[in-house]
């Protein structure tokens, strides 16, 4: 959400969306997450479709 780099063995919260988990640093990207997930989803798939090998 913001940018923060979070870690999957700690991370402040886990929301499950799409078949896939989705990793939160704080209350506020959970919560700004929550609100429309289908949004964040599609940017982050979009953002993994630019990256190259």
């Amino acid at each position: 959400m913001c940018g923060t780099a979070v870690s999957t063995v700690t991370p402040m919260h886990v929301e499950s969306y799409g078949g896939e988990d989705y990793y939160f640093c704080c209350n506020g990207c959970w919560v700004t997450f929550r609100q429309n997930p289908a949004k964040y989803a599609a940017i982050r798939r979009a953002s993994l479709s630019k990256v190259t090998v």
